[in-house]
């Protein structure tokens, strides 16, 4: 079992899909350095483009190993990390239970790109939205 984890680009409904992506908050870290770029934020296909890029780029993937990334239109329903990127508002929420069934036991944060990109190398993990 790895430490499963999904993007949703929440205006198009993609879902890019990590193996081991929760563990250390490694696809938070992606995200944060796709949203960095400061590119495209208003363009869910191009920016979902440049999250995925960073996920090839990320050291414990392979485009050449044919579990560890997956690119879907559904949630898988055994993921330990949902990061959702909402184009329209310019909102990134992370929730680490995203598979809880009580809504009250989900662990939710967020904040806007803008707050999101200006981050520090590494102040994204453990927790780093209000």
């Amino acid at each position: 079992m790895g430490a499963r984890a999904q993007v949703l680009i929440k205006d198009t409904g993609v879902c890019l899909y990590d193996h081991s992506g929760a563990a250390d908050d490694a696809l938070i870290e992606v995200v944060h350095t796709a949203i960095s770029r400061g590119k495209r934020w208003d363009d869910p296909g191009y920016l979902a483009a440049i999250i995925f890029r960073e996920l090839v780029k990320d050291g414990a993937n392979s485009l050449d190993d044919s579990d560890s990334l997956g690119i879907d239109t559904f949630q898988h329903t055994d993921i330990q990390l949902l990061v959702t990127v909402d184009c329209d508002s310019k909102i990134i929420m992370v929730d680490r239970n995203p598979m809880a069934d009580d809504e009250t036991k989900h662990e939710l944060s967020q904040c806007s790109f803008e707050d999101f990109s200006t981050l520090g190398p590494g102040a994204v993990s453990p927790v780093i939205l209000n």
